[in-house]
C-alpha cells in the first residue's frame, strides 16, 4: 500500500468512527490534515528533483501514519467487544439494494428449474405416512390387508425411532464431561495448529446422538409416543445441543485465556479456516448428518464412534473457534466461526431428518422400487415402449400427489378441488410466504429506511446520554450502571409476567422495563451508529418480549414454536448467507472490470503502455475505490501531468462503465529509476 492509499484509508476509517469517538475525532482530524500537507510537499520535492528532502518526508509521513493508525485502533479497541461486534454484524448485513434485487430476480427465475432437483426429495419432508401408503399401495396394486401390514410395519418403525430419540436427547453427566474434554482438546489443538490432536477431540465428542435425536423429533413432530410428542423431543434436543455448544465455547474461551498466560497466542491457519465458511463446509455437514443418522437409527451403532467424529467435525472446532475469538477479542474470527456453526447445525438437522423419514418409509419404498424396476424391465424387453412412457407418466402423477400431499381416496369427483387446494397450500406455505418474508427483510435492511429509523432512535438515545454525562461527578460509568439496573428490572418484570400470566400491571411493567433497557443499551454503545445491526436486534428483542407477554397462552406449544423458529431462522440465515456470497462475487467481478477499464483509460490518456500501469481495487464500506498506479521515471513526471479536471473526466468514464455512482478513482505515480 502506498502512502497516499494509507492516508486515504485512515481518513475513511476516521469518518466511520466520528460518532463513536467524538472527543478524539478533532485531534485525529488535525493529524490527518497534517499528513495530507506533508504528502503534498513530498510530491513537490520529487517533481523538483530534491530526492533527499523527499526521502526525509517519506520517513516522517510513514512514522506519523503508523502512529495515527495505532492510536485510532487503540481507541476503537477501548470501545469494547460489544461495539466491535455491532460493527461486524452491521457490515455483514450491509447489502446493496441493487444486488439484492438482482439476487431475488435470479432466485425467482431459477425457481422454474430448481424444483426439478429439489422436488425429488421434497415429498420426503412434507408428505404424511398415510399419503405415502395410499399412493404407493395404489401403484403396487396392494389389497387393503396388505396396506394394513405396511401401516403396521411403518408404525412399528416410528414407535421404535421415537423411543430411541427420547433417550438420545437426554445426555448423561458423563456426556458433558466428554464434551468438556473434547472442547479443551479442540481449543489446544487449534491454538497449536495441530491437526492430529483436533481429530482426537472429534472422536471424544458426544454430540452425535443429540443431533440425530432432535432431528427425529423434527421429522415426526406430529407423532406421539406415550406422553411425549415429536415437538417435545425436538425442543429438548435442540435446547441441550445449544447448551452443549455454549459449554464448548466457554471451555475454549477459558482454555485460551489460560494458554495466553504462558504462551503467545496468535491467529494461525487452523483458526482462520474455521472462520471462513464455504460450500465445502456445507457438503461436509450434510454428509456427516446422513452418516450419523444411518449409524444411529435402528439400533445400529457399531460405527457410531467413527461417524460421531464426522458430526463433531461440523460442531466442535467451530464452537472452539468462537471461544478463541472471544478470548482474543477478534470479532471477525468470532462471527465467522458462529456463521459456520449455524450453517452446520442447519445442514446436520436437515440431512438427519431426511434419513429418519426414509427409515420409516423403507418397507414400502423397497417394495415399490422393486416393483417399478421389474415392470419397466419387462416392458423394455418386450419392446412395448408405449407402456413404458405411460408407466413413467403414472409415476410422475404419483409424485405430484406426494408433493401436494393428496391421497387417492380424495380423487374422483373432487380431484380438481383437491389438486387446487394442494397447489395453493404448497405455493403459499413453501414458496410465496417464505420468499416474501425473507425478501422484505433483506430489502428493508439494505434500504435507506433503516438509516432513518436509526437516526430517530439515535436522537432520543443521545439525549439520554447527554443528560447522564452532564450531571456532576458522573461519566461513562453512569451509563453502565443504568444499563445494569435496567437489565435487572427487565428480568424481574419478565419473570413475574411469565409466572402471573395475564395482568395489565405486569404487561405495563414489562413494556416499560423493555423500553428503558433498550434505550440504555442504545445510549451506552451508540448502537444506532450501526443501523442494520440495530434494526435486526430490535426486531429480535421485540419478538422475545412478545413471546414473554403471551407465555402463559403459548407455553403449551413451546415445542411447536421451537420447530417453527428453527425453520424460519434456518431459511433466513441461508438466504442471507446466499445473498452475502452473491454480493461478494458480483462486487469482485465488477471491480475487476473497473480495474481493466481504468488501466486502459489512464494508459491511453497518458500515451503509455498498459504494462506501465498497475491497478488495485477494494470495497471501503459501501464505496468502491479503484487505485491506478503509473510507473514513470523522474523526468517523465512533468510530461505526464493529471489535473483535477482530467481525474474527474476519467472517474466519470469508469463510473459510467461500472454503474457505481459513488465510485472513487485514485491515481498515483510510482517513480522508477
Amino acid at each position: 500500500m502506498t502512502l497516499r492509499e494509507g492516508v486515504t484509508e485512515f481518513t475513511i476509517s476516521l469518518e466511520k468512527a466520528r460518532y463513536l469517538l467524538p472527543q478524539q475525532y478533532e485531534e485525529f482530524s488535525h493529524r490527518a490534515i497534517k499528513l495530507k500537507l506533508q504528502l503534498h510537499q513530498l510530491v513537490t520535492c520529487v517533481k523538483r528533483g530534491n530526492y533527499s528532502c523527499a526521502a526525509s518526508l517519506y520517513a516522517q509521513i510513514s512514522q506519523e501514519l503508523e502512529e495515527c493508525w495505532r492510536g485510532l485502533r487503540g481507541e476503537e479497541a477501548s470501545l469494547g467487544i460489544v461495539s466491535q461486534a455491532l460493527k461486524s454484524f452491521d457490515s455483514y448485513l450491509n447489502l446493496d439494494p441493487g444486488v439484492v434485487y438482482s439476487f431475488w430476480t435470479r432466485v425467482i427465475l431459477a425457481s422454474f428449474i430448481l424444483p426439478a432437483v429439489l422436488l425429488v426429495v421434497f415429498p420426503l419432508y412434507v408428505a404424511s405416512t398415510d399419503t405415502w401408503i395410499s399412493n404407493l399401495g395404489l401403484v403396487l396394486g396392494a389389497r387393503p390387508e396388505d396396506l394394513e401390514k405396511y401401516a403396521t410395519r411403518m408404525a412399528g418403525n416410528l414407535r421404535e425411532l421415537l423411543r430411541e430419540a427420547v433417550g438420545m436427547v437426554r445426555p448423561s453427566f458423563r456426556s458433558y464431561l466428554l464434551l468438556v474434554t473434547a472442547s479443551f482438546m479442540a481449543a489446544v489443538a487449534l491454538l497449536a495448529n495441530n491437526v492430529v490432536a483436533l481429530i482426537g477431540s472429534m472422536i471424544v465428542s458426544p454430540v452425535l446422538l443429540i443431533v440425530v435425536g432432535s432431528a427425529i423429533g423434527l421429522a415426526f413432530r406430529e407423532e406421539q409416543t406415550g406422553v411425549v410428542d415429536g415437538y417435545t423431543i425436538f425442543w429438548s434436543g435442540l435446547k441441550r445441543l445449544l447448551w452443549m455448544m455454549f459449554l464448548s465455547v466457554s471451555v475454549a474461551y477459558l482454555t485460551t485465556l489460560l494458554v495466553a498466560r504462558f504462551y503467545p497466542v496468535v491467529v494461525n491457519p487452523a483458526i482462520e479456516a474455521r472462520a471462513r465458511p464455504n460450500i465445502s463446509d456445507l457438503g461436509i455437514a450434510v454428509g456427516a448428518g446422513v452418516a450419523g443418522a444411518l449409524a444411529s437409527i435402528g439400533g445400529r451403532r457399531d460405527l457410531s464412534t467413527l461417524v460421531g467424529a464426522a458430526i463433531a467435525i461440523a460442531l466442535i472446532p467451530p464452537a472452539a473457534t468462537i471461544g478463541i475469538g472471544l478470548a482474543l477479542a477478534e470479532v471477525g474470527i468470532t462471527f465467522g466461526a458462529l456463521s459456520l456453526l449455524t450453517l452446520n447445525v442447519i445442514a446436520l438437522e436437515a440431512s438427519s431428518v431426511l434419513v429418519a423419514r426414509i427409515y420409516v418409509l423403507a418397507p414400502l419404498m423397497a417394495d415399490f422400487l422393486k416393483s417399478a424396476f421389474r415392470r419397466l424391465r419387462d416392458d423394455v424387453l418386450r419392446g412395448d415402449y408405449s407402456d413404458v412412457v405411460g408407466y413413467l407418466l403414472g409415476l410422475l402423477a404419483l409424485w405430484v400427489n406426494l408433493i401436494l400431499d393428496i391421497r387417492p381416496s380424495t380423487m374422483g369427483l373432487g380431484s380438481a378441488k383437491a389438486y387446487l387446494r394442494g397447489i395453493l397450500h404448497m405455493t403459499l406455505y413453501y414458496a410465496l410466504l417464505p420468499l416474501a418474508i425473507l425478501a422484505a427483510f433483506t430489502m428493508l435492511l439494505s434500504s435507506n429506511a433503516t438509516l432513518a429509523l436509526a437516526a430517530v432512535v439515535g436522537g432520543a438515545a443521545e439525549l439520554v446520554r447527554a443528560a447522564a454525562l452532564s450531571l456532576n461527578g458522573l461519566s461513562e460509568a453512569a451509563l453502565d450502571i443504568a444499563l445494569l439496573l435496567s437489565l435487572l428490572a427487565w428480568l424481574y418484570a419478565a419473570s413475574k409476567r411469565m409466572e402471573e400470566g395475564a395482568s395489565a400491571r405486569g404487561l405495563t411493567a414489562l413494556a416499560t422495563s423493555a423500553a428503558v433497557l433498550w434505550l440504555s443499551f442504545t445510549a451506552r454503545y451508540s448502537a444506532y451508529c450501526y443501523p442494520r445491526a440495530y434494526l435486526a436486534l430490535t426486531l429480535v428483542f421485540a419478538g422475545v418480549n412478545l413471546l414473554i407477554a403471551l407465555w402463559r397462552r403459548v407455553s403449551r406449544y413451546k415445542g411447536r414454536i421451537a420447530a417453527a423458529c428453527f425453520v424460519v431462522v434456518a431459511l433466513m440465515y441461508t438466504v442471507f448467507q446466499s445473498a452475502y456470497v452473491y454480493q461478494t462475487i458480483v462486487y469482485r467481478l465488477r471491480l475487476s472490470e473497473c480495474e481493466e477499464v481504468a488501466c486502459h483509460l489512464v494508459a491511453n490518456f497518458l500515451g503509455l503502455e498498459t504494462g506501465r500501469v498497475v491497478c488495485s481495487s477494494e470495497m471501503v464500506g459501501d464505496r468502491p475505490v479503484v487505485r491506478v498506479g503509473v510507473m514513470v521515471s523522474p523526468g517523465e513526471l512533468y510530461a505526464t501531468p493529471i489535473s483535477k479536471e482530467d481525474l474527474k473526466l476519467l472517474s466519470g468514464a469508469v463510473k459510467k462503465v461500472s454503474g457505481w455512482s459513488n465510485l472513487e478513482l485514485e491515481i498515483y505515480y510510482i517513480v522508477t529509476p
